[in-house]
């Protein structure tokens, strides 16, 4: 009989319950979909970059504008489990934000076959601080910043918009006036038990400090789910949610964890709906 690893369920178990591409299984269909949908954004809108924030290629930002300047600012961290796509990948949203009247910035990030995961929440983080410093010589207003994220991204959009690191940064404590976090992970234990660590090598000393639920936002947060997530998805976007005080949650009825993430720039939708909420809050 194999040995229980967390909350009653076998390794087996558990690798399933944080695997998504097990339960979708015409995954390369959407992720082909989020490129068509990117390339389309960046032929109409209008956008400055890469502007890089560091020094690694993958170190910069894409920004999509509006057509009234200056403008709030929405930061977008790409999901991709850590270890895929892009930020050319992540502006399949970005025409409905820019419709609403805000700057779409699309982060890039080193992955985590390159660098470790502390890495790669450092390099979000830095690359907000530089686009609360540098936003306004491109329009933007650097004092109605938000953030938002999907999958993956949604961990490192909740890490960014932890309370725990700004004044080291130099930065106000308040500088995000929100953020959305769709179909994340907030704690990575049960990551660190499954078959993700062969690729994050988490040590459960790390897990602890890179899990966003184990700290405290610095800004109102909306959090958001799809009905078709696994159960675990679903349980640890619940418990964010409630720890954190989420602002508002949602659950979009009949959609999984790939399709969910393309209705975040159409207000007609309750996850664009809910984005929505976020950017005029701004």
């Amino acid at each position: 009989m194999e040995p229980i690893v967390y909350r009653g369920m076998t390794r087996a178990e558990l690798d399933s319950a944080y695997d998504n591409q097990r339960h979708v299984p015409e995954v390369a269909e959407w992720i082909a979909e989020y490129g068509r949908r990117s390339a389309a954004a960046r032929a109409r809108l209008k956008t400055v970059g890469p502007l890089a924030y560091g020094p690694g290629a993958r170190q910069a930002v894409d920004l999509y504008l509006p057509a009234r300047l200056p403008a709030p600012v929405h930061v977008f961290l790409h999901g991709g489990a850590w270890r895929a796509l892009s930020r050319e990948e992540a502006a399949w949203h970005a025409e409905g934000v820019v419709a609403q009247g805000s700057v779409f910035a699309a982060v890039g990030f080193d992955l985590a076959t390159e660098v470790r995961l502390s890495e790669m929440v450092r390099q979000a983080r830095q690359a907000v601080a530089w686009l609360y410093r540098n936003v306004a010589a491109h329009g933007g207003d650097p004092e109605r910043i938000t953030i938002g994220g999907h999958s993956s991204g949604a961990h490192m959009a909740a890490m960014v918009a932890r309370d725990d690191w700004q004044e080291a940064a130099g930065l106000p404590r308040n500088l995000l006036k929100g953020a959305y976090l769709l179909s994340g992970l907030y704690d990575l234990e049960p990551v660190r038990l499954s078959y993700r660590n062969a690729l994050l090598r988490l040590t459960e000393a790390e897990a602890a400090a890179l899990s966003p639920i184990l700290g405290r936002p610095s800004c109102p947060v909306v959090v958001g789910v799809a009905e078709r997530e696994t159960p675990e998805f679903r349980r640890q976007c619940f418990a964010l949610a409630a720890e954190w005080g989420a602002r508002f949650v949602f659950d979009a009825a009949g959609r999984h964890h790939y399709d969910v993430a393309l209705d975040m720039g159409d207000p007609a939708t309750v996850a664009g709906a809910a984005l929505a909420r976020v950017l005029a809050a701004a």
